[in-house]
């Protein structure tokens, strides 16, 4: 692979200098670039909603949106970011093990926060994708952290999720990629469902829009729990060439 064809992807950033600043101020516990970065958001959602989730995992692990919260308890931008900071730490916790009675505690203190974000800027969608990105930790039908997670699905083909707080982030930004790409994690998570969303998703979403891509990520993740799991010989024919 050329040299150029690796410059998007060898940062996190991609090309977006901006956001390559703030992301290295956030990892010496500085958070004044990110409060300008997200100011620049106003307006364009996706682009909020992109950056603030770079500027998440990049903040999990330290305590520059502890701090920036702690002094400025009221900015919408700082009870945003608190909401996704947190959301991250209980992904990463859930990732490495963390389940019971702690996993549910983590996720009740970080839907708190996005509760908090979303009333201090109701028309802001991030704190709704966060939402979406907790219930990828509720796998148990018969244990459920939150009813809405198993909300009745529009179609018969689909199974049950978080459907109602999907909506909730369409009546702000409509065909969110992020909140799409939660969804199909949440069925991943539950190992059923995802490439019926997948195809479902590609039947509405627009020419030249991402979520067409949809399926493709959902092959992609199907292929990796089936290497993971020894499956060699169920793996999609074309992925096995």
């Amino acid at each position: 692979m050329a040299a150029s064809d690796t410059d998007l992807i060898v940062h996190a950033a991609g090309p977006d200098e901006d956001l390559r600043l703030a992301l290295e101020d956030l990892r010496i516990d500085r958070y004044l670039e990110a409060k300008r970065l997200l100011r620049a958001t106003y307006g364009n959602w996706a682009l909020r909603t992109s950056r603030s989730q770079v500027l998440a995992v990049g903040a999990a692990g330290n305590k520059a949106i502890d701090s920036w919260y702690a002094e400025e308890p009221s900015d919408p931008d700082a009870l945003m970011m608190r909401a996704r900071v947190l959301t991250q730490r209980v992904l990463n916790a859930h990732r490495g093990g963390l389940s019971g009675r702690k996993l549910i505690s983590a996720v009740n203190a970080a839907g708190a926060a996005c509760k908090a974000a979303a009333d201090r800027w109701p028309a802001d969608p991030v704190p709704y994708v966060c939402f979406l990105a907790l219930a990828q930790t509720d796998v148990d039908e018969r244990f459920p952290h939150h009813r809405v997670h198993w909300s009745p699905p529009p179609e018969k083909m689909l199974p049950p999720g978080p459907w109602r707080v999907l909506d909730w982030v369409n009546e702000r930004d409509p065909l969110n990629r992020e909140a799409y790409h939660r969804m199909l994690g949440v069925f991943h998570a539950r190992g059923r469902g995802g490439l019926d969303f997948a195809q479902w998703v590609t039947t509405f979403a627009p020419e030249g829009s991402p979520l067409k891509l949809l399926p493709l990520y959902a092959y992609v993740e199907t292929y990796r729990l089936q290497l993971e799991h020894r499956q060699t010989a169920s793996v999609i024919a074309y992925w096995s060439t």
